[in-house]
């Protein structure tokens, strides 16, 4: 712009100048000049945006370099770190695989030192075997160093044995219906050493002449705390009213019955002596430790050193894993199970859990039931024949008739079993009259507290309806019994009820159950009436099988204490610093506690006088859940003495420690 308006100018000045043709040249020599000077600066501005379009584009292909270059090392630098990931990765994948590799080697070479391990013991038992059969003539078919094992059923009806040996690792067992004899026997008066168990009883007492025998039967039922605890007599009326310690016959019994149980083992090829037996005896497991205690003591006496006592249902449960009856999906993990061992007298619930693959068992209640069992039956049964001819008459019929008697028994327990098992739909149940024949009786009708009772001279007519009415009033008690059980563990789901003993085989007993707890699954074991004695001996096979028991009752010991707040001093002693003591429960086990095999507890205890040198340890037991004092409500269950000791004295502090 400034070079235009001074060119202007310049135009301008020449009409104004008076000298015009002198300067004419000039101007146009100046114009010349300017136009050669306008000309410069427009090749100037030509060179210069010719010069800035040339930089611009040295300048764009600058940053396009820089930006590939930056694009480059961005993509060599992503490229670096996949393959770093990548080298990483096959590392890792490396090291696992070393690993899995190093931990297959370790396994195998751990499976090579047991399998070694394994040939060198069975290399030793072989040769330990092959060494005593030098010089003994015993079967070694059975495992080296385990006895046989011979479970015994004392059953209140029917008592049996099963026989377990090992051949080649394995166990075989035998229960065979053979095995099991009725619960009768007879006795020398003289001696009082056992004559007969069984059937036979009968008809030896029959053709006994000289009157010197005497006879029992249902022995078991005789077994109740109060007659355990202190071993009273009891007595029979036939053939001879005669009196007796109840430890002598259920010894005598079991000594026949193991007698028995030794000479069939032994007819296999053994000769085993009772010493050489494991011996396994079941009882109630209603039953209180007096009970359990007194039929140990009685199987000892009878000549069964190493014996164990199993609880029945306990027994029947381990048998369960055996018996092809019980569906599969019970035999899993974490599956509640309630065992209904329903038997001639007592029928003994108990409610367990399957813990793990093992099949082992935990107790989730403390066995529960009563005198359920299905002889009471046959006992309504005879009460209606005392009160249709009166209870001097059946008595006098027992003492002179013992035959008939027996007859009748049987006719009516295979009359109940035809109505229980066999559901016989007949309108009476018909036995024969066997009083007619002693008694002059004519054809009559009997109205009875239980119904219409018909009898000529040949048969008693008693209605089915009243009979089934008299078996399904002893099935309620269960029924009811299991009610409350279930109310009091509503938290614990039940997956199957198992049923065993030979009150199970009653078809009004399993319906009632179906009916009354559905959904639940309703099984009953093979041959129920034998499954206990099977138990019984796979009991000693496996006796932690059952890995912990809920506590039927409190147990606990007495010591001396200063009165403690809020209680009484029922009874007191003084010290030695004649300063009064309190007689106090001390409690080790309370009551629904659960207990665990092999539990161990520790006391410390202070003696109460100084210069002792004995100590007595007194332990009860209660059904109370907390006692405190030692009363009526608390029941001893074993003393402990400890005599000749050294001194302990008080004043030094020294305990003393009960395991």
């Amino acid at each position: 712009m400034e070079k235009n308006e001074t060119h202007n100018k310049l135009l301008n000045n020449s009409y104004d100048s008076p000298d015009v043709q002198r300067n004419e040249n000039d101007n146009k020599k100046n114009n010349d000049n300017e136009n050669n000077n306008t000309n410069k600066v427009i090749n100037n501005n030509t060179d210069n945006n010719a010069n800035n379009q040339t930089n611009n584009q040295d300048n764009n292909q600058a940053n396009n370099q820089d930006n590939n270059q930056a694009n480059n090392q961005t993509n060599k630098q992503y490229i670096n770190n996949k393959y770093l990931i990548l080298g990483a990765l096959i590392i890792f994948i490396a090291i696992f695989i070393n690993w899995i590799i190093n931990w297959i080697i370790y396994q195998n070479k751990l499976i090579n030192n047991l399998t070694k391990q394994n040939k060198d013991i069975l290399e030793i038992n072989k040769n330990l075997t092959e060494e005593i059969k030098k010089n003994e003539k015993i079967d070694y078919n059975i495992e080296p160093l385990r006895k046989p094992i011979i479970g015994i059923d004392f059953g209140s009806t029917f008592s049996g044995f099963s026989i377990l040996i090992m051949k080649n690792n394995k166990k075989e067992i035998e229960d065979k219906k053979e095995y099991f004899y009725s619960s009768k026997i007879i006795l020398n008066k003289k001696t009082e050493e056992v004559e007969e168990i069984g059937e036979k009883t009968i008809d030896s007492i029959k053709s006994n002449k000289k009157n010197d025998y005497i006879y029992f039967e249902n022995i078991k039922k005789n077994l109740d705390p109060k007659k355990s605890e202190k071993n009273e007599e009891i007595e029979t009326n036939f053939p001879i009213k005669y009196k007796i310690k109840l430890e002598t016959v259920i010894k005598e019994y079991l000594k026949k019955i193991s007698d028995i149980s030794l000479k069939e083992l032994n007819n296999k090829g053994h000769n085993y002596t009772k010493n050489e037996i494991k011996w396994v005896v079941t009882v109630p497991a209603i039953w209180n430790e007096h009970g359990k205690q007194f039929m140990k003591n009685c199987a000892k006496k009878a000549g069964m050193k190493d014996i164990l006592i199993s609880l029945e249902p306990e027994a029947a449960s381990l048998n369960m894993f055996d018996d092809p009856n019980i569906v599969e999906n019970l035999k899993k993990k974490d599956k509640n199970f309630l065992l209904i061992d329903a038997g001639g007298y007592t029928v003994d619930i108990t409610l367990n859990q399957i813990v793990d693959r093992f099949r082992n068992l935990k107790q989730l209640s403390p066995p529960s039931g009563g005198s359920y069992g299905s002889m009471n039956i046959n006992l309504e049964i005879i009460k209606i024949l005392e009160e249709i001819f009166g209870k001097d008459i059946i008595d006098k019929f027992k003492m002179k008739q013992t035959n008939y008697w027996g007859q009748l028994r049987k006719m009516i327990e295979e009359n109940k079993q035809a109505i229980c098992v066999n559901d016989a739909d007949n309108e009476f149940f018909e036995i024969y009259n066997y009083f007619s024949s002693f008694f002059s009786f004519g054809e009559k009708v009997f109205e009875t507290k239980y119904g219409t009772i018909k009898y000529d001279k040949n048969k008693i007519y008693i209605p089915n309806s009243l009979i089934k009415k008299i078996i399904t009033n002893q099935v309620d008690k269960i029924i009811n019994h299991i009610k409350k059980l279930l109310k009091e563990f509503n938290k614990i789901k039940i997956d199957q009820f198992v049923l065993t003993g030979g009150f199970s085989n009653c078809n009004i007993l399993k319906n009632n159950l179906i009916e009354n707890f559905k959904p639940i699954v309703v099984n009953q074991l093979t041959n129920p009436e034998r499954s206990i004695a099977r138990g019984a001996a796979l009991y000693a096979l496996k006796p932690n099988q059952i890995i912990s028991r809920v506590a039927p009752y409190s147990i606990g010991l007495n010591t001396y204490d200063f009165q403690r707040s809020g209680t009484e001093c029922k009874r007191e002693t003084k010290d030695d610093n004649n300063k009064t003591l309190c007689d106090y429960y001390d409690p080790f086990i309370t009551k629904g506690e659960d207990i665990k095999n092999n539990l161990i507890i520790n006391r410390n205890y202070i003696p109460l006088h100084n210069n002792q040198t004995s100590i007595g340890f007194n332990l009860y037991y209660s059904n109370l859940y907390n006692p405190i004092y030692i009363d009526e409500n608390v029941k001893k269950l074993l003393i402990l003495e400890l005599k000749q000791m050294k001194h302990i004295y008080k004043e030094k502090k020294e305990k003393l420690k009960l395991k």
